[in-house]
């Protein structure tokens, strides 16, 4: 069985609404929905959501870090994907190899837009197969608060001033390509001794400078957290970070909305040591900015926050405090949205803390925490909070288990993702149910928002029922499949009436929150349906 048909990663730049939709052929898209294979950050996510508004289709988007990885899934898993976006060289061997379709170009009206010059290539000498999607370079970003000399030759990256602050690209051809350029030969060419003595610079350049070979993550890298700490507890990483970052009589701005362990420590034992506290909804921008004050030196918050999801504007938040003062840092608990979800750094936040506990670890039998930031951040992190105050190191067993676990974190994710919405879907749709809050759904006050900032939506929800705290214990008492714990991550869908965090942030007796597993999500809403039949 053959996928569908393909679009190039290489030549001129085509709207990708318009590609999406001429590749897809008769059958996608039939059944309300497109499958989608991509390299990277090769499209806006913002465009996709145009998409499917505009066109009433639900775009599955997924993306691959090489040609290689593509090739080995779509190879194995044959007619998953309606498209997929290789790159030149790529195209060339799925062709040969019967992998891909001829396209219908009728479907595609804004192919007479693309010039000349990017039709008819060799991989594709026919224009049977491929829509040209992108073309691009090679070339070198540097950060020039770290690199202050001119960029004039390849040599920089062979400079042993920058050893162990080298990105390369994480891809044969690209590095291969660099090699080439440095000896002085052609980056297409076939001579083996050329080939030789760039493969020789390249080892070179290891000995020199240490590079480490990414993906995108070059980009996260750069310009956002660029180490990370482990430690042995959420709260661990929530502790050492403040303890490093304040001392008496400095101010600390918080949300409203927290964690309970985390509104405790900060109310209770930062302000026994001296250190000024005020809590605001960081969602007012009016109320933030009122509450900073000269001696302000940390905004924490969580968004989605515990347990209402409360959203907050990580980018507009984090443009007030450092427009008041530089020194302001951010700390984000991203530790509902997850990297997958979120990236605060991206942002303008400063700092991230999670409870690796949670998604990071995704099996329920680990205690730990990371924080996530700068080099010299981490370092003073590291020495401060963690070594002299809190002593909250990891021990090497949770570590293993950690990275166990990330392994199969971005699977996981997808996963409770889609299972969340369908479920949060469900109940907004049931008579017995008050209220819904999960920042997916259009009817959540901070829906604008977490479209702007997030990639996805978390599987964590929770929602209010009608009947107050007596039907809300009715509910979970009757429920089968689903646990009642305080936890949440987990494969396991997990329930819990969080009556601490409920009091904090002012929200009704019959809030409950869900934590949305990885088990079939009509299982999921089944157990839900038949507790509810019960109050």
């Amino acid at each position: 069985m053959k996928i569908k048909k393909s679009i190039a990663c290489v030549s001129a730049v085509l709207l990708a609404s318009s590609a999406f939709v001429g590749c897809s052929g008769s059958s996608a898209g039939e059944n309300g929905t497109i499958n989608v294979f991509n390299c990277g950050d090769y499209i806006d996510p913002s465009l996709i959501n145009q998409f499917e508004k505009e066109t009433g289709i639900k775009v599955n988007y997924d993306t691959y870090d090489t040609n290689e990885i593509m090739y080995q899934k779509v190879k194995t898993n044959p007619g998953t994907y309606d498209i997929v976006v290789p790159s030149d060289y790529m195209i060339e061997k799925m062709i040969a190899e019967d992998m891909v379709e001829n396209i219908d170009f009728s479907n595609i009206p804004n192919y007479e837009y693309i010039g000349e010059d990017y039709k008819n290539l060799s991989y594709d000498p026919n224009n049977e197969y491929s829509v040209p999607y992108m073309w691009g370079t090679i070339g070198i970003i540097y950060d020039p608060s770290v690199v202050t000399e001119p960029v004039t030759s390849w040599n920089i990256l062979w400079d042993k001033q920058y050893k162990d602050n080298v990105y390369m690209f994480n891809s044969i051809r690209d590095t291969m390509a660099i090699g080439l350029i440095k000896t002085g030969s052609s980056i297409n060419s076939t001579d083996a001794s050329e080939i030789e003595a760039a493969k020789n610079a390249l080892i070179a350049q290891r000995d020199a400078t240490n590079p480490v070979y990414v993906v995108d993550e070059v980009k996260d890298n750069m310009i956002a957290g660029e180490k990370a700490l482990a430690t042995s507890s959420g709260m661990g990483a929530i502790s050492a970070t403040l303890w490093t970052l304040l001392k008496a009589g400095d101010h600390v701005l918080a949300d409203k909305t927290l964690y309970g362990c985390t509104y405790a420590y900060i109310s209770h034992g930062l302000t026994k040591f001296g250190v000024e506290v005020d809590f605001v909804d960081m969602s007012d921008l009016e109320e933030v900015k009122i509450k900073l004050k000269d001696n302000t030196k940390v905004i924490y918050l969580e968004t989605p926050a515990n347990p209402n999801l409360k959203i907050v504007d990580i980018q507009k938040i984090s443009e007030l405090s450092h427009n008041k003062n530089s020194n302001i840092k951010v700390v984000v608990d991203n530790t509902f949205a997850t990297p997958f979800c979120q990236k605060p750094l991206l942002l303008g936040a400063d700092i991230v803390v999670h409870s690796a506990t949670k998604y990071l670890n995704g099996h329920g039998d680990v205690i730990a925490g990371f924080v996530v930031g700068s080099q010299e951040m981490i370092n003073d992190i590291r020495t401060v909070g963690l070594k002299d105050m809190t002593g909250a190191v990891l021990g090497p067993n949770e570590a293993f288990l950690i990275i166990r676990g990330l392994k199969t974190f971005e699977i996981r994710m997808q996963k409770h993702c889609e299972n969340a919405m369908k479920v949060a879907e469900f109940l907004e749709q049931n008579e017995k149910v008050e209220k819904v809050y999960y920042s997916g759904l259009k009817t959540h006050v901070g829906y604008e928002v977490a479209v702007k900032q997030m990639q996805a939506f978390g599987g964590i929800l929770a929602f209010e029922v009608k009947g107050g705290l007596e039907a809300g214990k009715k509910l979970l008492n009757n429920l089968e499949m689903i646990t009642i714990a305080v936890s949440l991550g987990d494969a396991e869908t997990l329930i819990q009436h969080p009556k601490e965090e409920r009091e904090l942030a002012g929200i009704t007796d019959g809030l409950i929150r869900l934590s949305v597993g990885l088990e079939n999500v009509e299982d999921i809403i089944l157990d839900l349906e038949k507790a509810f039949l019960k109050i």
